[in-house]
């Protein structure tokens, strides 16, 4: 609902202009976003911006797609969950501060599109994975897992 609301607000006169605009300004976003995400996991910048080509050439990325289909409301909702995956690559341990900015960014990505969610719960996943199998101790059998109790 946030995307037609943005739309219909900002450009009442031409709401499909609206939509490419809001759509592509969003896009770039996630090409920013998926530059830091790659750049984390991979060190070759050559890689990393030949990667950022194919995305923008893929015909259903949002750099094309939105040109066929205006109303297209999926490119805010992919930032949003591009960006909650990339903090679970930042966040060493989830606070309580960085547990409310990952549930507002859920939330706000949510108004575009639900699979926002996703994101939010991927973070969640891998806060829960990292806590349970990396940050806590071996056991003296050898065993690579906590027993929590």
């Amino acid at each position: 609902i946030a995307l037609p609301y943005l739309a219909g607000s900002l450009f009442p006169e031409n709401i499909t202009f609206g939509f490419s605009l809001i759509n592509l300004f969003f896009a770039m976003f996630t090409l920013l976003i998926l530059y830091f995400y790659l750049g984390h996991f991979l060190k070759n910048r050559s890689t990393v911006l030949l990667l950022l080509f194919l995305y923008i050439s893929s015909p259903i990325s949002p750099f094309r797609f939105v040109h066929y289909i205006p109303s297209y409301v999926d490119p805010p909702a992919l930032f949003f969950v591009l960006l909650l995956i990339y903090l679970s690559t930042r966040i060493n341990q989830m606070t309580v501060k960085w547990c409310l900015v990952a549930s507002a960014i859920g939330a706000v990505g949510s108004l575009f599109r639900e699979i926002a969610v996703c994101g939010a719960l991927v973070l969640a996943f891998d806060q829960c994975a990292n806590s349970y199998f990396i940050d806590c101790p071996s056991s003296h059998h050898g065993s690579n897992h906590c027993a929590h109790s």
